[in-house]
């Protein structure tokens, strides 16, 4: 199931989450969304790393202060227990989220992604 990792300035426009929402419904992609500065969103696919790609290049197209590809894995798997896109407090808690549904590789990958950790 490939994953996607994004990070923005910031994510607070209620109409790009609207439409982040509306984008991953569209596209069957599934994950969990930081608010706020930083913004942070962990996507996956069932099946195709193309449908990440296509994602991810649309919502780069719309403005933002800066949104940036932290990273795509083909080879991790995440089992999600909902369908769509949800929101999450923290950064934190979207690295719980990982962890809980992908395992401690998948938290590790989504840590080194964002830069966060003793290793970076």
């Amino acid at each position: 199931m490939p994953l996607a990792l994004m990070s923005f300035h910031h994510i607070r426009a209620g109409k790009k989450i609207h439409n982040l929402k509306a984008l991953t419904k569209k596209m069957s992609i599934d994950g969990v969304f930081r608010r706020g500065h930083p913004g942070v969103l962990l996507i996956s696919h069932p099946t195709s790393v193309e449908v990440l790609e296509q994602f991810t290049r649309e919502v780069k197209t719309w403005r933002w202060a800066s949104a940036n590809v932290c990273g795509m894995a083909q080879e991790l798997e995440m089992r999600w227990e909902h369908h769509g896109l949800e929101e999450r407090e923290k950064v934190r808690d979207v690295v719980h989220e990982a962890e809980r549904h992908g395992g401690p590789e998948v938290g590790t990958w989504v840590m080194k992604g964002l830069a966060l950790g003793p290793e970076n």
